[in-house]
């Protein structure tokens, strides 16, 4: 091969991977990327007393990280509850499939078929939930720490609890004064939770504002804020990363 025929035939191989690059661009903006990677979703659902854990809330909570899932083939999205005599209770759990065809319209189709029938699962599995008198402590520590040991059937993972953040078993935080937030992580590891590494991954708190009246929870903004303060460094502690939302989360920052 003289050197003039190794150029072109450097070149057209580069035009080849350019082009290539440039239909994965276009089909990934289109939303028909085929390679986004699975994902296990933990929901911890807190619907203790006061608690801001409600059929809406999880419902509007599902709309989005549903959406999310219906992407991602083979993902996993399990829903889990505090409860009054079990730390955290697995009470549903729902595959991603993929569709049979590969055009972009039968796997938009199936995304959406997908969507609509897994919220109707799940709404539909945690009516008993709300049915039942509600629990009186929210050991969220505890059933954040027993969710993370659970074996996750893929690489990457996404922990979402949807509740206002008022521990009840390591500290009592409905009323009084809050630790330090140092002091806060140095009690949650003195009774082995939320061990540094045990959570590398997201860890997201939806709905933490407050929906019942002051007086009873003793709720301030700067004590939100204080409260907050502490999960977050709690998680860091633990290796992962929080994110807080006073309604319903996002999930656009894609794990791959």
């Amino acid at each position: 091969m003289n050197i003039r025929h190794a150029r072109y035939t450097v070149l057209a191989l580069l035009l080849v991977a350019c082009n290539a690059r440039s239909w994965r661009d276009i089909t990934g903006a289109l939303g028909h990327d085929e390679h986004r990677a699975p994902v296990t979703y933990d929901v911890l659902l807190d619907a203790s007393e006061h608690s801001t854990g409600t059929p809406e809330t999880l419902r509007s909570t599902l709309n989005v990280l549903l959406r999310d899932a219906a992407q991602r083939p083979d993902s996993v999205v399990r829903l889990w509850t505090l409860d009054a005599s079990v730390t955290a209770r697995l009470v549903a759990q729902r595959e991603v499939t993929s569709a049979k065809r590969s055009t972009p319209k039968a796997i938009k189709a199936h995304e959406t078929r997908w969507m609509s029938e897994a919220l109707d699962y799940f709404t539909t599995t945690a009516t008993p939930v709300f049915a039942d008198a509600p629990a009186q402590k929210s050991r969220i520590a505890e059933a954040l720490t027993r969710i993370a040991a659970a074996d996750a059937p893929t690489k990457e993972r996404v922990l979402l609890y949807i509740g206002d953040l008022r521990e009840t078993g390591v500290i009592r935080a409905e009323c009084g004064t809050l630790p330090d937030a140092q002091v806060f992580v140095t009690l949650l590891h003195g009774q082995q939770l939320l061990l540094p590494g045990s959570m590398p991954y997201r860890v997201v708190f939806a709905y933490t504002a407050i929906s019942a009246p002051g007086d009873i929870l003793c709720d301030t903004p700067s004590r939100s804020a204080a409260l907050q303060h502490l999960w977050s460094t709690a998680i860091r502690a633990a290796g992962g990363t929080p994110e807080f939302f006073i309604t319903a989360p996002t999930l656009e920052r894609s794990t791959s």
